[in-house]
C-alpha cells in the first residue's frame, strides 16, 4: 500500500520499497530482542507476588511460547513498516503540506482561553520536571508497548484476549495514524515555525524544553525527526503528524488491555496515559486536542472489538 501511495504521488518507488524493507527489518530487529530479554531477565528482576509474577504469567509456557509467537511479531512488524511508509507519504497528499497546525493551534487557545503549553509549564516548571518527563515519553513509552506487543503475543492469555489487543493495536495505528492524521495534517507545535514560518508563537515554549541538547533531548529529536522528513530518508520513529497524538492513543490502548489482565497495575498505567498527554503538550509534538481526540478513538475502538467479541462467544455457544 505505502509503495502505491509512494508511486501515485510521484515519489520514487524503489526507494519507498527499501524504505518500507528498513522499516521492517528495524520494528523486527527491536520487537524480537527486547521480547526475549524481558523472558530472559523477567524471572530475576520482576516479581510482584504470586499473581504478578512475570515468571509465572509472562513464561506460563516457557521459552517454546515465545519462539512461536515469532510469525506473529513479524507480521507486526511488516504491518508497521506499511504504517510508517503511509504516514511519510501524507504530507505530500496536501498542497500545502501540513495546513491545519494553526487551525488546531487556534482550537486549543479556543478550548484553554492560553496555549495550552503555558498552563502545563506553569504548574510543572522545566527546570523541576524537564528531564523525568522526557525520560517517561521517550523510553517508557516504546518500553511498554513493546512489553504490551511481547506480552500479549507470547504469554498464556486467551485467544480472544490476544486477537483483540491486536486488533485494536492495529486499527488504532491506522485510523489515527493514517486516515485521521492525512484528513487533518499537521506538524505539531514543535515544528509550528518551520511549518508555518511563524516562528513567535511557540518560541518561547521552544527554549524551556530546549534543555541539554544531548542525544536524546527533546531538541535532538526533533532535529533529527525534521531532518528525516526534509532529506526523506528512513529511521526509527520517522514520519512527522501531530493530529491525534499516537502516543496518546497506543497508551490509552495498552492500559485498556493491562487493566483486564492486572487490575491494580492498569492503575498505575492508566494514570500514565495522563502523564504522557501532558507530556505531549509540555514538550511540544502536540496541541492538547490530539490527544483527547485519541483517547476518544481508541475508546471507541476497544469498546466496538469487545462488543462484537462478546457476540461472536453468544453466537457460537448457542451453536454449540
Amino acid at each position: 500500500m505505502s509503495f502505491l501511495i509512494s508511486y501515485e504521488i510521484g515519489l520514487t518507488p524503489l526507494y519507498d520499497m527499501l524504505s518500507f524493507i528498513y522499516s521492517i527489518l528495524l520494528y523486527t530487529g527491536i520487537m524480537f530482542p527486547l521480547g526475549l530479554a524481558v523472558a530472559v531477565t523477567g524471572r530475576k528482576l520482576f516479581s510482584l507476588g504470586d499473581r504478578f509474577s512475570i515468571s509465572r504469567v509472562l513464561l506460563a509456557r516457557g521459552a517454546r511460547n515465545i519462539f512461536r509467537s515469532l510469525p506473529l511479531w513479524i507480521s507486526y512488524a511488516i504491518f508497521m513498516g506499511a504504517f510508517v511508509g503511509i504516514k511519510k507519504a501524507l504530507p505530500f497528499l496536501h498542497d500545502e503540506q501540513f495546513p491545519f497546525d494553526r487551525w488546531l493551534a487556534d482550537v486549543d487557545r479556543f478550548l484553554f482561553g492560553i496555549d495550552p503549553w503555558e498552563l502545563a509549564h506553569a504548574l510543572l516548571p522545566a527546570s523541576i520536571f524537564l528531564n523525568a518527563l522526557e525520560l517517561n515519553y521517550y523510553f517508557v513509552w516504546f518500553a511498554t508497548m513493546f512489553a504490551c506487543i511481547f506480552y500479549f503475543g507470547s504469554s498464556a492469555t486467551p485467544r480472544d484476549l490476544r486477537q483483540r489487543f491486536y486488533l485494536v493495536s492495529c486499527v488504532t495505528w491506522i485510523i489515527c495514524g493514517n486516515f485521521l492524521a492525512g484528513l487533518l495534517l499537521s506538524a505539531g507545535p514543535i515544528f509550528y515555525g518551520e511549518v508555518t514560518g511563524d516562528n513567535a508563537r511557540f518560541a518561547e515554549m521552544l527554549g524551556l524544553v530546549a534543555g541539554e541538547a544531548g542525544g536524546y533531548s527533546t531538541l535532538a529529536i526533533k532535529n533529527y525527526l525534521w531532518d528525516l522528513h526534509v532529506s526523506g530518508a528512513s529511521g526509527l520513529g520517522n514520519g512527522i503528524s501531530a493530529f491525534p497524538s499516537l502516543h496518546v492513543g497506543i497508551s490509552t490502548v495498552n492500559w485498556l488491555f493491562i487493566r483486564e489482565v492486572f487490575p491494580r497495575l492498569g492503575i498505575i498505567v492508566g494514570i500514565n496515559v495522563l502523564v504522557i498527554w501532558f507530556s505531549s503538550v509540555y514538550l511540544g509534538w502536540h496541541y492538547a486536542i490530539d490527544g483527547i481526540v485519541s483517547i476518544g478513538f481508541a475508546l471507541a475502538i476497544y469498546w466496538f472489538a469487545r462488543y462484537f467479541s462478546a457476540r461472536h462467544v453468544r453466537y457460537a455457544g448457542k451453536e454449540v
